[in-house]
């Protein structure tokens, strides 16, 4: 349903509009979608919540990995060196870069998305799950987007350049 539809059905019925950010909010703050600490409900979704938490882990993994002169190279550098020589070789790096961040924000995103088509109704176990995992590979890309940078020279791009 529209907004427009939405706001007219609720001002015939004597309401007040609801706008799509207080369904969002009432959404994200529902108690069975609530992260709980001590009895107390916290202003975050338990899958925010783990989003937030494990994008400073993908940070922290990107610091301690090692570095590389592409974003996707240093992608690549958190998987074992087998699977990551294979990815490397066979579809390319940027390829296999593009199925690690895939593999880590796919599962979130069918899941909120089959809870937000109504299909069926999400746990709190499994909306940590998947945002753990989409949080981490969140921050390991914007850690290795930082490492990469910091790791070529002004030499290596001017070098670029030229062989462009």
């Amino acid at each position: 349903m529209s907004r427009a539809i939405r706001t007219a059905a609720a001002r015939r019925a004597g309401r007040p509009p609801i706008s799509a950010d207080t369904q969002v909010r009432d959404a994200l703050l529902a108690a069975a979608r609530s992260l709980f600490l001590q009895g107390n409900q916290m202003p975050v979704c338990v899958r925010c919540a783990a989003l937030f938490t494990f994008a400073n882990l993908g940070l922290l993994t990107a610091a301690t990995i090692r570095p590389a002169s592409t974003i996707s190279r240093g992608l690549l550098n958190v998987i074992p060196r087998r699977g990551r020589d294979w990815l490397l070789g066979r579809p390319g790096p940027v390829i296999g870069a593009s199925l690690v961040l895939l593999a880590a924000v796919s599962p979130a995103a069918v899941d909120g998305g089959t809870q937000a088509f109504g299909w069926r109704e999400s746990t709190n176990t499994l909306r940590a799950a998947t945002g753990a995992l989409a949080g981490w590979g969140g921050g390991l890309l914007v850690g290795v987007m930082l490492t990469s940078s910091k790791g070529a020279s002004p030499e290596t791009r001017s070098e670029a350049r030229r062989r462009a």
